[in-house]
């Protein structure tokens, strides 16, 4: 998977599979679902990227599959 770089309003941001990101606040998982509000306010670490879903983990436990324009 090559890696995707994402613009939030100042400087590009790459994100590969290892990278530390946050969820913007009210993202959806990507298959729509909601997610507790927790989730916006941690910083968690990207373990799958592919197309435009990546896999987000804490403390290393699959959170959720998020679309990466939703993560900062």
């Amino acid at each position: 998977m090559k890696d995707l770089t994402i613009v939030n309003g100042t400087a590009p941001k790459t994100i590969t599979v290892g990278s530390t990101v946050m969820v913007k606040q009210g993202a959806k998982t990507y298959t729509g679902g909601k997610l507790a509000s927790f989730v916006y306010t941690r910083k968690y670490k990207v373990k799958e990227l592919k197309g435009d879903r990546a896999v987000v983990t804490y403390l290393g436990i699959v959170i959720a599959a998020i679309n990466v324009k939703d993560l900062i």
